[in-house]
């Protein structure tokens, strides 16, 4: 697996209209883990209700990934965010949204490597470690993924 022109090359491709595509910058990882047991689940609740959201990539329970968006766009993932002195999240992140399953973990130790590489990303962090605890963030561990950054 490689990432060429800000796509991973064995992903699955599923444009999100629910994004801006002007280039930018991602400096962290921000982990979410869905409620989902499907893909087609979680892409009709991105576009359901009047806030529209997005992410970058969804691994599924089989570890198949999905890519929404290039990783330079700028996806509505975060939500109202904080992160070392930055405000909006979206804005400096790639989206990870991950079903829970063994194989996706697996798949996950593959696919951050080469984002933070790539990216020069400076931290990965879960939802819930950045989001406005008025807010319900779905959490995914990511921890276990620090060791990726320098």
């Amino acid at each position: 697996m490689k990432i060429t022109n800000n796509k991973l090359d064995e992903a699955f491709y599923v444009e999100t209209p629910n994004a801006s595509m002007t280039p930018r910058d991602p400096k962290y990882i921000v982990l979410h883990g869905s409620v989902f047991d499907n893909v087609q689940d979680q892409l009709e609740f991105f576009d359901a209700g009047t806030i529209k959201e997005s992410a970058h990539l969804i691994v599924d329970k089989k570890g198949d990934v999905y890519q929404l968006a290039p990783f330079t766009a700028k996806t509505w993932h975060a939500g109202v965010s904080y992160w070392q002195g930055h405000h909006g999240l979206n804005g400096f992140s790639i989206g990870i949204y991950v079903m829970p399953s063994v194989e996706s973990y697996e798949r996950m130790h593959e696919i951050i490597p080469l984002i933070v590489e790539e990216y020069n990303i400076r931290d990965i962090m879960s939802h819930h470690d950045i989001c406005d605890r008025h807010y319900h963030c779905h959490n995914y561990p990511a921890e276990t993924f620090k060791v990726y950054v320098d």
